[in-house]
């Protein structure tokens, strides 16, 4: 059977095969320090982008679904600058609920693609046969993802203006519910409906990257495959299967990533290590999982200066 085609281009018609990274939830932390887990997170995500730079054949891109540094200083997004200079792959990068837009756009706003952002971290990339659409569902100091009216606006003036190209979505929180037990704290998880609304008046959406849970899966939502990457930084959350409660277990594992692929009209999604050596010979982190939970059910507290989320 072939596989289903997920745009108005036929499945005959003929693209050329290019492939796309993306890591997400790289948490990166100024070098010589600590990321909120315990864990040196800018030396796992070094050995993710070494091996992304060693490729063959080299990736069109590698996107960067948010969570880009841990605590959202300048410093560390300089320090992700840095890394990201010595691969030769052109990157994208979203925003997450760890980032601040801000200081993020002192160390990237001068990148040739930011130039028709807006007022957010929102923009088209062409990639030849696919564009790269990124958008901005940070709401600072919270973990639940937001795009209001403005995102909203500049997301149907581009979809209009684009109709015929086929179109590669990625976002940090993923745009759905039933993924990640953290719902349980994301208050005003419908979010996303008119955003989901919006791409699903567009056939030419092949899929959506997103990050957030720590964890991969995939669905498809409005007919859109949606791919969640699992964390770059090297904590992953184990989910219960009892969503009545919370119920997570913390692990620390090699970087991983999803390597697309997109020919023919369609995009193929492989998850693979990004680095092989890093063990799983970690111990649990109880503790930080129980500093979890308190900081979350705390009032007004600021989940954007480095409390674990």
């Amino acid at each position: 059977m072939p596989a289903k085609s997920f745009n108005n281009h036929s499945p005959d018609s003929r693209t050329t095969t290019m492939f796309i990274v993306q890591l997400t939830d790289l948490h990166v932390v100024e070098p010589g320090t600590l990321g909120h887990n315990g864990t040196d997170n800018t030396k796992y995500v070094a050995h993710a982008l070494s091996r992304v730079g060693a490729l063959e054949p080299k990736p069109r891109a590698v996107v960067l679904t948010g969570d880009l540094a841990d605590h959202g200083s300048v410093a560390e997004y300089a320090a992700l600058r840095a890394m990201l200079d010595e691969i030769d792959v052109p990157a994208y990068l979203a925003l997450g609920n760890h980032d601040n837009r801000a200081n993020f756009l002192e160390v990237f706003g001068n990148e040739p693609y930011m130039a028709q952002r807006g007022a957010f971290v929102q923009y088209r990339v062409n990639l030849g046969d696919l564009d790269l659409l990124v958008l901005d569902t940070l709401q600072e100091g919270k973990i639940a993802g937001h795009f209001c009216d403005e995102r909203l606006a500049w997301l149907a003036d581009d979809l209009a203006a684009h109709r015929d190209r086929p179109t590669l979505v990625a976002l940090h929180h993923p745009p759905i519910d039933g993924l990640s037990q953290l719902e349980f704290f994301e208050k005003g998880g419908d979010w996303y409906h008119a955003l989901l609304d919006t791409l699903g008046t567009h056939d030419n959406i092949i899929g959506i990257m997103a990050g957030h849970t720590h964890r991969s899966a995939s669905t498809t939502t409005q007919g859109i495959p949606l791919l969640v990457g699992p964390a770059a930084c090297g904590y992953q959350a184990h989910m219960s299967l009892d969503w009545t409660r919370l119920d997570v277990t913390l692990a620390f594992e090699a970087p991983t990533m999803y390597l697309h692929r997109y020919a023919d009209a369609r995009i193929t999604s492989h998850l693979i290590p990004a680095s092989a050596e890093f063990s799983t010979l970690r111990p649990p982190y109880a503790e930080h999982l129980e500093k979890l939970v308190d900081s979350m059910q705390a009032p007004d507290v600021n989940l954007s200066q480095g409390v674990l989320k």
